[in-house]
């Protein structure tokens, strides 16, 4: 397991270093990030609400009358 983690483009000399390096540009360029936006916020925005809801629900909950019987 160790291995694994050491072995990463940031430990990593010429040429593996290029090599890795190349295999991931694609997906950290500027244009590729701006596309992925609109997923990562409509991502983000269900999660916001799923934790409203939870809590809400925990909030009525801890405030029930019944639960204080």
């Amino acid at each position: 397991m160790v291995e694994y983690f050491q072995r990463n483009m940031f430990r990593s000399d010429e040429p593996d270093h290029g090599r890795l390096r190349k295999l991931v540009s694609g997906v950290h360029d500027a244009a590729h990030q701006r596309a992925l936006r609109p997923r990562i916020r409509e991502i983000a925005e269900d999660l916001v609400a799923k934790f409203a809801a939870a809590a809400a629900a925990a909030t009525w909950w801890a405030r029930s009358p019944a639960r204080c019987r």
